[in-house]
C-alpha cells in the first residue's frame, strides 16, 4: 500500500514538474531565446514520440500556412531590402516554429495525460496548470521583496536590456523571461478562472490548497499588473454563465466573489498611507497597477491614462501595399530597434503582414474550433474558446495571440478535444518509462 501511495506521488509530483516546465519556464535568454524550456520539453516529446505516430494530428496543418505568411512577408523585404543580415531573416521563422513545436509538445503530453488520468485527463491538466501558477506566483513574491533574488533569477532569464522605465521593471517577472506585464499577469489570472471549473470537483484538502494558491495568485497579480484584474473582472462572471445553468447560482457566486474583491480593495484603499510609509516598493506597485480603480472612488487622484495611450498606438498604414500585404521591416526589427510605435497587437500584424497576412495567420485558431464545434458541449471546447477570446480580447492592448505561455495552454486544449473527438482509448507506455 505504501508502495502505491509512492507511486502516485512520484507520478503526479513528475507529471507537474513536467507540466511546470511547458507552461511557464524558465527561458534563458542570457545566452540565446532559443533556450526555452517550452521549446526543449515540447522538441523533446516530439522526438520521442514521433516515431510512434508518424501520422500529424489533422487539427496541427493549418498552422503551416503561418510559415507562408511570414514567407510572403520576406521575400518582399528582402526585394527592397536586399543588405539585410542573414541571421535577422532566419529569426523571423522562429515565431512560427515555436508555435508549431509547442502544438506538437502538448499534443503528446495530452496524450501523457490521458494515459496517466483517463478521463480526468482534463481536470489533472488544470489542476497542475494552477499549483504551476502558485508556484510561479511564490517565485514572483519572492523577488518583489528581496531585489537580490529577483537580480540573481534575471541575471539568467533576461538579456540584461529592459523596455520601458523602472517603473515598469521594477515589476516581478519570475522565471518567464523578462518582467512583469501584462501577458504575466492575465496569465497568472487564468489560474483563478480555471479554478471554478475544478473547485467543487475537488477533495476537501484540494479545495483549501487551491483557496490558499488564488491568494498567491491574487497578489502576483497585483505586483506585476494590472491587465490581470480586468480579466478576472471581465471573465470570471462569463465564466460562471458556462458552469452553471441555475441564474440563481451564478448571481449568488458573482456576489460572493466581488464581495471579497471589494472588501479586499477597500481594505487597502483606505490602507494606503499606511502603506506608503511601511512599504514603499509594493505602494508603487499598488498604485500602479490599481489606479484605475483608484480614480473612480478618489476625486484627487490622477485619472487613468492607459487606455489614452492605448488609442494614441491605432497607427494604421497609409500605404496601400503595406495594408494589404504588410512590410517584413516591422517583423525584422528587435522590439528595442523597433520602428513602429505601437504596443498594440492588431496593428504590429497588420504593419507586418499586412491585412491578408493577419488574417490568414489567426485562420487556423477559428478552423479548429469550427472543425470541431460538435464538441461545443465538452468542458474542453468551452475553456479553449475562453483562452482563444482572452488572447484576442488583449490582442487590442498588446501582442497576446500565440504568445508562448498561452500558447503552451491552448496547445494541450486543443489536443485535449482532438482526442475526446475520436472517442478512442490509448494504449501505450508513457512518455518516459521513468515516470
Amino acid at each position: 500500500m505504501k508502495i502505491n501511495y509512492f507511486n502516485k506521488f512520484f507520478t503526479h509530483v513528475s507529471d507537474f514538474l513536467l507540466l511546470f516546465l511547458f507552461l511557464i519556464g524558465p527561458i534563458f535568454n542570457s545566452i540565446s531565446p532559443i533556450l526555452d524550456s517550452i521549446l526543449i520539453i515540447s522538441f523533446l516529446l516530439f522526438v520521442v514520440n514521433i516515431f510512434n505516430y508518424s501520422k500529424i494530428p489533422n487539427y496541427i496543418v493549418p498552422f503551416f500556412i503561418i510559415f507562408l505568411s511570414v514567407t510572403f512577408s520576406l521575400f518582399q523585404f528582402i526585394y527592397f531590402s536586399p543588405s539585410v543580415p542573414i541571421y535577422q531573416l532566419v529569426y523571423v521563422y522562429f515565431k512560427p516554429l515555436k508555435i508549431l513545436l509547442t502544438l506538437f509538445g502538448g499534443y503528446y503530453l495530452a496524450r501523457h495525460f490521458c494515459f496517466r488520468y483517463g478521463p480526468s485527463a482534463l481536470y489533472y491538466f488544470l489542476l497542475f496548470l494552477i499549483y504551476a501558477i502558485g508556484l510561479h506566483s511564490i517565485i514572483m513574491i519572492f523577488q518583489f521583496f528581496d531585489p537580490e533574488f529577483k537580480d540573481l533569477i534575471y541575471s539568467y532569464t533576461t538579456n540584461g536590456v529592459f523596455n520601458g522605465t523602472f517603473e515598469y521593471n521594477f515589476r516581478p517577472g519570475g522565471i518567464s523571461g523578462a518582467t512583469g506585464g501584462s501577458v504575466l499577469s492575465v496569465f497568472h489570472s487564468l489560474g483563478s478562472i480555471f479554478t471554478l471549473f475544478i473547485y467543487n470537483k475537488s477533495a476537501k484538502i484540494v479545495k483549501y490548497i487551491l483557496i490558499f494558491i488564488n491568494v498567491l495568485i491574487f497578489f502576483s497579480i497585483i505586483i506585476c499588473g494590472r491587465s490581470g484584474i480586468l480579466n478576472l473582472l471581465i471573465f470570471i462572471p462569463i465564466s460562471y454563465f458556462i458552469i452553471f445553468k441555475h441564474k440563481t447560482k451564478i448571481i449568488v457566486n458573482l456576489i460572493i466573489i466581488f464581495s471579497v474583491l471589494l472588501i479586499t480593495y477597500l481594505v487597502i484603499f483606505f490602507n494606503m498611507n499606511t502603506i506608503d510609509n511601511e512599504f514603499p516598493e509594493l505602494s508603487l506597485s499598488l498604485r500602479r497597477n490599481l489606479d484605475f480603480l483608484f480614480s473612480f472612488t478618489d476625486d484627487s487622484y490622477s485619472r487613468n491614462t492607459t487606455l489614452d495611450v492605448v488609442q494614441t498606438m491605432y497607427i494604421f498604414p497609409k500605404d496601400p501595399f503595406t495594408l494589404f500585404l504588410g512590410n517584413a521591416n516591422y517583423i525584422v526589427n528587435s522590439q528595442q530597434e523597433r520602428v513602429l510605435q505601437s504596443d498594440v497587437g492588431f496593428i504590429k500584424d497588420l504593419w507586418s503582414y499586412g491585412l491578408c497576412g493577419t488574417l490568414v495567420s489567426y485562420i487556423p485558431l477559428f478552423w479548429i474550433m469550427y472543425k470541431y464545434k460538435k464538441m461545443f458541449t465538452n468542458i474542453s471546447f468551452k475553456l479553449a474558446c475562453l483562452v482563444i477570446s482572452i488572447m484576442f480580447f488583449f490582442h487590442t492592448k498588446e501582442i497576446f495571440v500565440y504568445t508562448r505561455m498561452f500558447m503552451s495552454v491552448i496547445s494541450f486544449l486543443f489536443a485535449i478535444i482532438h482526442i475526446e473527438s475520436t472517442k478512442y482509448r490509448i494504449v501505450r507506455t508513457p512518455i518516459f518509462k521513468l515516470l
